[in-house]
């Protein structure tokens, strides 16, 4: 049984109880008592008649006991109201988002925050990194805070030499090492498109505002072409991000 409904159930209970005992008090018959015990007019035929007379007569006191029972189920009928409204309040209160206990407050889920590549941009060097247009986001954590980072897009070279492409993501400036958190290899004469994703999590953040972006650059060693990622056409082509951040 829930608390709600011992809460009715016993005030139910304990209306019903109080007033059946007020009722057997008020109806109790003090001369029926004193006949019992031989009160009278030391027990005389005439006297006797009229103690046969009283009991076979009407008393107040049972009218008045009759009037009782009716008062009693008109109390009791009360009672049932009064706890049906009070909880009836109680559940409005609630949906109305009025707290009436100590519940710990729930905590919404994170929602992620969308980012789009508005532009293209292409790389000129070794490990020239450079921030996609329009992927710079910040967020707001709490002490100790967690950062969950996500991308994908597509990235080409822009001759027929090959290169690899790195692409990383930054947190107020710092990036996980120098290569970056995904690598593209693209051959000599491969000029389409190659699709390319990402996913890194940074977490123990001080508290307080910080930003993010996702960058893109040439890793040395591979090659010469420049990378490239297109900021128009077909969604698939350009950088797209999610942070989450809690």
């Amino acid at each position: 049984m829930t608390t709600k409904r011992r809460v009715v159930v016993g005030s139910l209970v304990g209306a019903a109880a109080i007033h059946v005992v007020m009722l057997a008090c008020s109806a109790t018959d003090t001369t029926a008592l004193n006949r019992r015990d031989g009160g009278g007019s030391d027990g005389g035929g005439s006297d006797g008649a009229a103690d046969v007379a009283s009991v076979d007569a009407p008393r107040g006191d049972d009218a008045h006991s009759v009037t009782d029972a009716g008062g009693f189920l008109d109390a009791f009928l009360d009672a049932v109201r009064d706890v049906v409204g009070a909880e009836t309040r109680d559940a409005h209160a609630q949906d109305a988002t009025t707290r009436t206990c100590d519940c710990p407050t729930p905590v919404p889920p994170p929602v992620p925050i969308y980012r789009e590549q508005s532009d293209g941009v292409t790389t000129s060097g070794d490990r020239n990194w450079l921030t996609v247009p329009n992927t710079s986001v910040s967020v707001t954590v709490g002490e100790g805070g967690t950062i969950d980072l996500q991308a994908s897009g597509g990235v080409r070279i822009d001759t027929g030499n090959s290169a690899v492409c790195g692409l990383r993501f930054v947190v107020d400036g710092e990036a996980p090492g120098v290569e970056g958190d995904a690598h593209v290899y693209l051959g000599a004469g491969v000029s389409f498109l190659t699709t390319w994703s990402a996913l890194r999590r940074v977490s123990g953040l001080a508290a307080g505002p910080h930003t993010v972006s996702l960058q893109i650059a040439r890793v040395p060693g591979f090659g010469t072409a420049n990378c490239m990622m297109e900021g128009a056409g077909f969604t698939f082509r350009k950088a797209r991000m999610l942070v989450t951040a809690r």
